[in-house]
């Protein structure tokens, strides 16, 4: 079984507002999200703009995409999960 946790929206705005000061580089924000346990395919997209184009996306920007993408994946998995057949 699959434990489904729902955060209010002010959880999901802090960690945005929050991680990427606590990182001094995007790099850094890519690594702490990653030992958070945040899967590669989630983090796929936005190490590729920061090895591309760095001035493209920032550190903020980082967070936001990635916990969104991340909450969409889980929200996908936990749905199939509970599919009876």
């Amino acid at each position: 079984m699959v434990d489904v946790f729902h955060y209010p929206p002010e959880v999901f705005n802090l960690l945005v507002d929050t991680i990427p000061l606590l990182c001094k580089s995007k790099q850094n924000v890519i690594l702490f999200l990653r030992g958070a346990g945040v899967a590669q395919e989630d983090l796929a997209e936005v190490e590729h703009i920061v090895r591309t184009n760095r001035k493209a996306i920032n550190k903020f920007d980082i967070v936001r995409n990635v916990c969104q993408s991340a909450l969409k994946t889980f929200q996908v998995s936990a749905s199939k999960s509970f599919h009876l057949v």
